[in-house]
């Protein structure tokens, strides 16, 4: 009876084990495959998370972005500088999407002999004068729009240009201009020349902001008119006075064309 009941026992710890072993096996197992789905579910989440942030922030970069070419695009230019033999002053420049400008500027003409060579040739050294005093000293404003085919460096430009200058020529250079023996009073003279001014220049960049531009062009007169007159002048005197304002409109209509040299200074904003 013993060893069969031995026997017994040890087959019912046996038994008894692997329910207990075998249960837990499969409570694992059962809780792995309901963990399963939960930690696909996480995962799609987590993956999802990141995704809509890198989005998010792909779209700030892009939006930053576009602010910033926006900005770049359009800017103001305020150049300093020369245009010979036409004037000395400043220009504003309006860019926009960087390949189109418009600009404006206000300068004072320093010409020296170019109108006392002009008038010289047509009336007389003495009607030069009258001439260069009209010249030197003229406000000079200008007016266009211009192109950046590449977007930076070279830049074509046209537009229109305005010279005006009034004086007071004492009565003794209005006399020896007209050949005459005496002149009771001085002389208002009075100016005004219209241009096409068409340019060529290149915009180097000396960092970030300063710009220097060389230049070349071309001035071509579409009109051109000086005015003379003298209250209390005779008759003889007039006619005088009429000769020579006529001789100086003909000449400046007739030679108001120029080849232009330029160089610039100036800042972008």
């Amino acid at each position: 009876m013993r060893p069969k009941s031995y026997a017994a026992r040890v087959l019912l710890s046996v038994g008894f084990a692997s329910a207990l072993f075998g249960g837990s096996v499969r409570a694992q197992e059962s809780g792995a495959a309901l963990d399963g789905p939960r930690n696909v579910t996480e995962a799609r989440t987590r993956a999802a998370d990141v995704s809509s942030r890198d989005r998010a922030e792909n779209a700030i970069d892009s939006s930053g972005s576009t602010s910033e070419r926006t900005t770049r695009r359009v800017g103001v230019e305020l150049m300093l500088g020369t245009t010979a033999p036409l004037d000395v002053g400043v220009n504003a420049r309006l860019v926009l999407f960087e390949r189109v400008y418009v600009y404006g500027g206000l300068g004072v003409g320093v010409y020296g002999g170019v109108y006392d060579a002009v008038a010289s040739g047509l009336v007389n050294g003495d009607a030069g004068s009258i001439a260069r005093s009209l010249g030197n000293g003229a406000f000079v404003g200008r007016i266009g729009v211009g192109v950046r085919p590449f977007g930076e460096g070279l830049e074509l430009s046209i537009g229109y240009l305005g010279i005006r200058r009034g004086v007071s020529v004492d009565a003794s250079t209005v006399a020896a201009a007209a050949g005459m023996s005496a002149q009771p009073r001085d002389v208002d003279a009075s100016m005004r020349i219209a241009a096409i001014h068409v340019e060529l220049g290149w915009s180097l960049r000396l960092g970030e902001r300063v710009l220097l531009r060389p230049t070349v062009g071309w001035a071509h007169g579409l009109g051109a008119r000086v005015g003379l007159s003298s209250e209390g002048a005779s008759a003889t005197e007039r006619a005088a006075i009429a000769s020579i304002e006529e001789s100086l409109t003909r000449g400046l209509r007739d030679r108001a064309r120029t080849p232009t040299l330029g160089l610039q200074v100036g800042m972008r904003f």
